[in-house]
């Protein structure tokens, strides 16, 4: 159906195959061309704190596949391992971040949002409330 179409797959290199794969099966002739690079950022002072007092958050929220793996690589500098996420409720933001969580541990994430949403519903013990990525808290 893609036949004599061009996409253009502004995903960084190494995450595009997937899509460049499908869309190439679709007939697409598929131009790569990252719109942004991910990189670690220059200092990590912010969330490792965050990870420090990981204990002081009853949820936590993931955004991106790739913060799943930035969180995950901040454990171990500041001397924490998976049991700190035990009793925390996770979230992530799509299907492809809520995968990430049964490869790491017996972990799920227990809360999705539907479709393309960018805000979650989830239930807590006031009802239910919205979660939105605050700039002050989002890791």
């Amino acid at each position: 159906p893609l036949s004599g179409h061009s996409v253009l797959v502004a995903r960084p290199k190494r995450q595009a195959s997937e899509a460049v794969s499908r869309l190439i099966e679709l007939g697409a002739n598929v131009i790569v061309q990252p719109a942004i690079e991910i990189s670690p950022p220059d200092r990590w002072d912010d969330i490792d704190d965050a990870v420090r007092s990981i204990g002081a958050f009853q949820t936590i929220v993931f955004t991106s596949v790739n913060g799943v793996h930035a969180f995950l690589g901040r454990l171990g500098p500041v001397g924490k391992d998976l049991r700190c996420l035990g009793d925390l409720r996770i979230g992530a933001v799509g299907p492809a971040t809520a995968r990430v969580f049964p490869k790491v541990r017996a972990l799920g994430a227990g809360m999705c949002p539907r479709g393309g949403e960018t805000q979650m519903r989830v239930s807590g013990p006031g009802g239910l409330c919205s979660i939105c990525p605050c700039r002050d808290h989002l890791l």
